[in-house]
């Protein structure tokens, strides 16, 4: 199995869109397993999932 390793620049990327959610209370991410924790508002599910499905953290310069 291929190890997903996410850039700092992709995780800051990601970290700021998160956080930019007003559902969204408080995020980590965590560039070496690009795994992200998320806390939000209870109710909130639904918006957190269709803003991670959003989500775009390439680097479009390469």
């Amino acid at each position: 199995m291929a190890m997903v390793l996410m850039e700092p620049d992709q995780a800051n990327v990601l970290e700021y869109y998160l956080r930019a959610c007003p559902a969204v209370t408080r995020v980590t991410v965590y560039e070496r397993t690009a795994d992200a924790v998320v806390f939000y508002t209870p109710g909130e599910r639904e918006t957190i999932l269709k803003r991670l499905k959003s989500a775009d953290i390439r680097d479009e310069e390469q």
